[in-house]
C-alpha cells in the first residue's frame, strides 16, 4: 500500500500491533468501517508490526487504503499530530490500544478530530459521536466493531470472513481431496506458554481416526520443525506445511486458510492458527493455558475451550489431559455439522452476527 495524500476525509485506526490473531480480530471492524465509510481513506497505524502489511496483504485492500507499521503513534503529541495531518483531511480516529497510558498522544488526535473513540474502559473517551458511557463488550474482536459503530452511528453487520485466493483454494483441493473427510490439529512453537506438549496428540488423532476422519496437521512457519515429529508419530496425518507450500507454489498463510474450509472441526492451541483456521467457520476447539482465550474469542460461529486452569492453578497448558481433549473432539467429530454443538467440559458459541447487529447504539449492557 502506497502512502499519498488525497483529498478524501481519512478514518485513522491506531494500534500497537496486529499480529496474526490481532489481525484477524480487527477484520469485522475495518469491513464494517469500509461499509459505513465507503467515500473515506481508512489507514492503520500501528506502533509495531502488522500482518495487513504482510501475510494478510492479499485482502487487505477489501476494507484498508493504507496499512502503515512501525509509526511514532507513541512519541510526542505534535509529532503524533503531524503524520496524522500527513495522512490527509482527518474525520474519524478509532484508538484501539486499551491502556491508555500515553494520554498525551491520545489526547494530541483527540483534540485534531472531529470524531474521536478510544477504547478505554466505557468508551468514555470519545467526541463527536453520541455521547455516553456502556460496558465494552468482553472479546476484543466485539469491542473493536462496537467502535466502528459507535463512530458510524449505526448498527453494522459483523463479518471476520476473509475471501480464500485461488492458487491456494486450487492446492487445498487436490492436498486434501473430497474422497476423505479431515480434521484438525494447529499447534504452535514448541517451548511456547501457549502450547500444549504434541505428546498429547497421539491420543488425539487416534480418536479422529476412530471416527473416520484423517488428521491434518497445520504447521506455520513457526512450527516448521515439527514436520518430522508428526511424520513419525502420527504417520496417517496429512501435513500441510512450508514444504507443502513450496511443492505447489502457493503462500503458506493463504494455503492453510484454504486447507482449513476442508475440515470438520479443529483443535488449536490459543494463537494466530486457530484464528486463521476460525476465520473460515470451522467448528473450533481452543486448547487454553495462562492467556484468556475468551478475551481472544474467535471469530467462528462454533467454538469451544478447555481452560487449563479447570485441572491445574497454575494455568499451566500442559495441565490438561489428553482425555479431556480427545473426548471434546469425539463430541465434536459425531456431529459432522458445521453448525452443531456438543456439550463438553465448557462451551461457548461467538456472538452472532445478529445479535450484533440488533445491539442499540449507546445501549449499556
Amino acid at each position: 500500500m502506497s502512502r499519498t495524500t488525497p483529498e478524501r476525509p481519512t478514518v485513522l485506526i491506531l494500534n500497537k500491533q496486529e499480529l496474526l490473531g490481532e489481525a484477524l480480530q480487527r477484520v469485522p471492524a475495518y469491513r464494517a468501517l469500509r461499509q459505513a465509510f465507503p467515500e473515506h481513506r481508512i489507514v492503520s497505524l500501528s506502533r509495531y508490526d502488522s500482518q495487513f502489511a504482510k501475510g494478510l496483504a492479499a485482502a487487505a485492500h477489501l476494507f484498508l487504503d493504507d496499512c502503515l507499521t512501525y509509526q511514532p503513534i507513541d512519541d510526542s503529541p505534535a509529532r503524533l499530530r503531524g503524520l496524522a495531518r500527513s495522512l490527509g483531511p482527518l474525520d474519524v480516529v478509532l484508538d484501539t490500544r486499551s491502556n491508555l497510558h500515553l494520554v498525551g498522544s491520545a489526547l494530541a488526535l483527540y483534540l485534531a478530530a472531529p470524531r474521536y473513540i478510544a477504547n478505554g474502559v466505557g468508551f468514555f473517551l470519545r467526541k463527536g459521536v453520541r455521547l455516553g458511557i456502556e460496558k465494552r463488550p468482553y472479546s476484543h474482536a466485539e469491542r473493536y466493531h462496537r467502535m466502528a459503530e459507535l463512530a458510524a452511528g449505526r448498527s453494522l453487520p459483523f463479518d471476520g470472513e476473509l475471501p480464500v485466493q485461488p492458487k491456494e483454494d486450487a492446492a487445498a483441493r487436490k492436498i486434501l481431496p473430497d474422497s476423505a473427510a479431515y480434521f484438525g490439529i494447529a499447534t504452535g512453537p514448541v517451548g511456547s506458554v501457549k502450547t500444549w506438549p504434541l505428546e498429547g496428540y497421539v491420543k488425539v488423532a487416534a480418536v479422529i481416526q476412530e471416527r473416520g476422519l484423517r488428521p491434518v496437521a497445520l504447521l506455520g512457519r513457526d512450527e516448521a520443525d515439527q514436520r518430522p515429529w508428526f511424520e513419525q508419530n502420527l504417520s496417517d496425518a496429512v501435513i500441510v506445511d512450508a514444504q507443502v507450500a513450496r511443492a505447489h507454489d502457493c503462500d503458506l498463510l493463504w494455503l492453510l486458510h484454504a486447507a482449513a474450509d476442508r475440515l470438520v472441526g479443529c483443535v488449536a492451541n490459543e494463537n494466530g492458527l486457530g484464528h486463521l483456521v476460525a476465520a473460515r467457520g470451522v467448528p473450533l476447539l481452543t486448547l487454553a493455558g495462562e492467556t484468556n482465550a475468551r478475551r481472544w474469542k474467535p471469530l467462528t460461529p462454533v467454538w469451544r475451550v478447555i481452560d487449563a486452569a479447570d485441572f491445574d492453578a497454575s494455568r499451566k497448558i500442559s495441565a490438561i489431559p489428553p482425555k479431556a481433549v480427545a473426548k471434546a473432539i469425539a463430541e465434536m467429530a459425531a456431529s459432522r455439522h458445521p453448525a452443531a454443538q456438543a456439550p463438553v467440559l465448557r462451551t461457548e458459541v461467538a456472538a452472532s452476527a445478529t445479535v450484533l447487529q440488533g445491539r442499540a447504539i449507546g445501549n449499556a449492557s
